[in-house]
């Protein structure tokens, strides 16, 4: 049995029959894998992360995501085709589970999205009728909204919070949108800017974060495949707009909780721009064979939590 069949089984349970094509000269893009897992005597490698992360999306997010998928269409006119359009469409299934979050708040709830560009979630957020301010690390990320009229629209500020504080007083949000910028934290402790978060939330407000799972089963393979998980030198060096460090489940769970946040609730779900490149289709692969009913199959985590 070659290395990668005894990970596998490892990861999945000691019931795994893998049949794979090509088995001496493994071709990451070309094989076929066929499993038939007893999930009742499945392995799971992290208890603690399995016990935390919950496959099951939240019943309050679930009765609102037919909802959500006709505000898309709308969303969708605005952006159009120029609109960061691959992009957009690779995000949706995310997209989906931050609109469904915001229809559980009152209209005209008061929402701060933090790393708002480019304008895809808070112009979901304006259509739903709430009042939305935006904030982006700085001035160059204004180009990418469908227009400055929509910068407008959603109250957009430049603001570093890794260098002060959010300019906001207490208890000002009904909500604060933290989706997708975790990971591009560089300097200053994350469980700092959680808490200023939870700081410019009203009593009981709500905070949805969502980041990459870097548990997921497409980076343990890309690592298996000597594909390194972290980005390129050339991105990771030169630019800001990089992941300077992805999170396991558990340390998503615990930064929010030292921040101060009640009532956490944790899931995954999948979303094609955060499987890692390079690995080809090798995770739909799996999923196809065992469903998604397991951490290592949710590529991003979502947090719902309460101040």
């Amino acid at each position: 049995m070659n290395f990668l069949n005894r990970i596998n089984n490892f990861i999945f349970g000691n019931k795994i029959e893998a049949k794979l094509l090509n088995t001496d000269e493994l071709e990451r893009d070309e094989q076929l894998v066929h499993y038939n897992v007893d999930f009742e005597e499945q392995i799971l490698i992290n208890s603690q992360i399995s016990s935390l992360l919950s496959t099951d999306v939240p019943q309050v997010i679930q009765t609102h995501l037919p909802s959500s998928s006709n505000l898309l269409n709308e969303v969708r006119q605005v952006v159009g085709s120029e609109g960061h359009g691959d992009y957009f469409n690779a995000s949706v299934p995310r997209y989906l589970h931050y609109w469904a979050a915001a229809m559980t708040l009152p209209s005209k709830s008061k929402i701060l999205d933090v790393g708002s560009a480019p304008g895809h979630v808070g112009i979901g957020l304006y259509l739903l009728g709430m009042n939305v301010v935006g904030v982006n690390l700085n001035e160059a990320w204004r180009s990418t909204y469908p227009s400055l009229e929509w910068v407008e629209k959603l109250g957009v500020i430049e603001h570093n919070f890794e260098q002060a504080i959010l300019p906001y007083d207490n208890n000002v949000f009904d909500a604060v949108y933290f989706t997708e910028v975790l990971e591009h934290i560089a300097v200053k402790n994350p469980i700092e800017i959680l808490s200023d978060l939870r700081r410019v939330l009203k009593a009981n407000g709500l905070l949805i974060l969502s980041t990459p799972n870097i548990c997921n089963i497409s980076n343990i393979y890309a690592l298996l495949n000597e594909v390194n998980i972290f980005w390129q030198p050339e991105i990771f060096y030169g630019s800001l707009d990089r992941h300077n460090r992805e999170y396991t489940p558990r340390e998503v769970y615990e930064v929010v909780e030292k921040a101060g946040f009640r009532d956490i609730q944790m899931y995954g779900i999948n979303s094609y721009c955060n499987w890692r490149s390079g690995v080809g289709d090798y995770p739909y692969k799996i999923i196809d064979a065992l469903g998604d009913n397991h951490p290592l199959l949710k590529n991003t985590t979502v947090i719902l939590a309460r101040k």
